[in-house]
């Protein structure tokens, strides 16, 4: 039996079968063009769910920094809205994802329906571009549940936090209230350890001063009493703060201080120096051995006559002793009242004096010499001081009118004490 074939029946059936395969293919196209851009909303929503999700860790962060100003209610409002907005955008995912199942379904359908309808074709290389489609929207598919369960996870740490912190805002940051716990203890330490080396460094530099000053005072006291007295004027100029009433402490001169040997050598000049450097200086400063024993610098000035540094040396010292006389020798009980009152008629200084101290010695008079016996009051009386006088007999304890031991001519009255 012999088979016949009809060219005409064959262009027929190639033509029959031809538009359905191109229309097949146009469907698979536009199916696959609607899966594309389902794809591509579902990126762009996930874009939007990643920024949400940013947006809702960012307002977690703000809240955790400054949870103490907000008001607790107001944060678990928020924190419900993010939680329900976070749940909606889940629940429109899994909608979509579903959607998206349906038409990778749909699209394998489609294709193994080209496939068919298409036998003429490579079948296998449409089953390979088939295969790769739902490979790349089954991994497409394991990316979203993927980034899904980290935004479920970090709603959930977002959510949860608030909570906690809503619940007890006062126990939150303890390692931030720790770390301001130790810099402040830490600034404290610092603090008193610079505050220690400082008083350690002070204290060395008082204890270098002080050997410095006792070097200072050391050669000061030799240059007096070596009468060196330009060096006493230098070293005065160089350390205005040396004490001037530095004395021996033992030997002859025990007592002798860099003032008294000043007043002694008659440095006037150097002794009203040291008083205007040192207003309180010891003026009543005394040897207490040998022949000077009792003299004082109120003394000197007053035995060589210096009425106005005497006047001075009680301004800055009122209760300076105007009764100190020399202990020993032919001046024995001649006071520095009674320099002053046997002077050259210094009877408002003599007031001064006792206007300061009332009680003063008026009955001292020197024990030997040509003046022996000779007190103070006398002389107020011979040279008619009538009203110190008057204020004199207060206070004396010798009866009478003070008369010297002896009589003394006109020509002894006169040269000695003015008396005419």
């Amino acid at each position: 039996m012999s088979l016949s074939v009809n060219p005409a029946t064959i262009g027929i059936t190639y033509s029959t079968v031809h538009p359905v395969q191109s229309e097949s293919r146009k469907r698979s196209s536009e199916k696959a063009e609607v899966i594309g851009q389902s794809l591509q909303d579902r990126e762009k929503r996930q874009r939007q769910f990643q920024v949400q999700a940013a947006q809702s860790t960012s307002v977690s962060d703000v809240f955790e920094q400054d949870s103490a100003e907000q008001a607790s209610s107001e944060s678990r409002k928020r924190s419900s809205e993010m939680a329900e907005m976070i749940g909606q955008s889940l629940q429109d995912r899994e909608k979509r994802q579903r959607q998206y199942q349906t038409l990778a379904a749909q699209s394998t359908a489609v294709s193994d329906v080209f496939e068919q309808d298409s036998a003429e074709q490579a079948p296998s290389e449409s089953r390979k571009r088939s295969s790769e489609k739902a490979e790349v929207i089954g991994q497409s598919l394991q990316d979203r549940e993927k980034r899904q369960r980290q935004f479920q996870v970090q709603a959930a740490q977002s959510t949860s936090v608030s909570d906690v912190f809503e619940q007890d805002p006062a126990e939150q940051a303890p390692s931030e209230s720790r770390k301001r716990s130790s810099d402040i203890a830490e600034e404290v330490g610092r603090t008193l350890q610079g505050r220690e080396k400082r008083q350690r460094a002070l204290q060395e530099l008082t204890d270098q001063l002080s050997l410095l000053s006792f070097s200072i005072e050391k050669d000061l006291l030799e240059a007096a009493t070596s009468n060196d007295w330009q060096l006493v004027g230098q070293i005065l100029d160089c350390y205005p703060l040396v004490d001037i009433d530095t004395a021996a402490s033992e030997g002859p001169n025990k007592g002798m201080s860099v003032l008294w040997l000043a007043a002694h050598g008659e440095q006037w000049g150097l002794v009203e120096k040291m008083l205007d450097l040192k207003p309180d200086a010891n003026i009543d400063a005394v040897p207490s051995e040998g022949l000077m024993k009792g003299i004082s610098v109120l003394w000197w000035a007053a035995c060589y006559g210096k009425w106005a540094l005497i006047s001075r040396m009680l301004d800055l010292k009122p209760d300076a002793n105007i009764d100190a006389s020399p202990a020993v020798g032919d001046r024995k009980g001649a006071s520095v009242l009674w320099l002053v009152a046997s002077g050259h008629q210094q009877w408002a200084l003599v007031k001064k004096m006792l206007k300061i101290k009332p009680n003063a010695n008026v009955d001292a008079a020197p024990a030997e010499g040509p003046s022996k016996g000779v007190s103070v009051l006398w002389l107020a009386r011979v040279n008619k001081q009538e009203d110190l006088v008057k204020q004199m007999k207060k206070t004396s304890k010798v009866p009478g009118s003070g008369n010297p031991a002896k009589k003394m001519s006109k020509r002894v009255l006169f040269v000695e004490y003015g008396v005419l």
